[in-house]
């Protein structure tokens, strides 16, 4: 039996549920994989004030460690109290338990392939879930709400111009700067001061965008 609206269909094992049915995290997955899941969690983090985005230092900082779902227990996690790059921490929620259960429930549904040799024997599903996952993100590109946005169209759906940046652009590299004189006896005079260079991350500068 099938339906003419949306991708419920009978497929023995499982079905696919309506697309509508679909939280932000199960649309990031769809549309961008683990990483555009991580994204979306941090976003909700940043937006009601539990975790803060320094956007000059691209570095994430918890404000209230207060977990709601699997993923964004994952998400402090990957933020100590000493804060975190935001690129590192992108890449640990990513591949945390709590991301891969979603990438585990969205196959067994029959909305991802559950491998690439499994694929080959089942192109009819792949292709429904192929057009799904499009139709999912174009319907969600005009979305109101900021998360289902971005989980279908990653950075494009973030309004402010800031946080877009930081997302975009990687982590800066470490740099080894030499020490300024030093005319005491501090046993570390001579070694290299690690600072990261474009980032200013010891320098005092940078603040969260709203």
């Amino acid at each position: 039996m099938e339906r003419s609206r949306g991708v419920r269909r009978s497929t023995g094992r499982c079905s696919m549920r309506d697309d509508g049915e679909l939280d932000h995290y199960e649309i990031a997955y769809l549309c961008g994989g683990p990483a555009r899941v991580a994204m979306v969690a941090l976003l909700a983090l940043h937006r009601d004030g539990r975790l803060r985005i320094w956007a000059a230092r691209h570095r994430l900082s918890v404000v209230r460690r207060e977990p709601r779902d699997a993923v964004e227990t994952a998400a402090f996690e990957a933020v100590p109290g000493k804060g975190a790059l935001l690129g590192a921490a992108l890449k640990e929620i990513a591949g945390s338990a709590a991301v891969r259960e979603i990438g585990r429930r969205l196959r067994a549904e029959g909305l991802l392939p559950g491998s690439r040799l499994a694929s080959l024997w089942q192109r009819r599903r792949v292709r429904t879930a192929r057009a799904a996952r499009e139709r999912l993100a174009e319907r969600e590109r005009s979305a109101s709400d900021l998360l289902r946005r971005v989980a279908a169209t990653g950075t494009a759906g973030i309004e402010d111009t800031t946080i877009r940046r930081t997302f975009e652009i990687p982590d800066p590299k470490p740099v080894d700067l030499p020490r300024g004189r030093w005319t005491g006896s501090d046993p570390t005079h001579g070694a290299p001061s690690h600072r990261y260079g474009g980032g200013g991350y010891d320098s005092g500068g940078g603040g969260g965008s709203d």
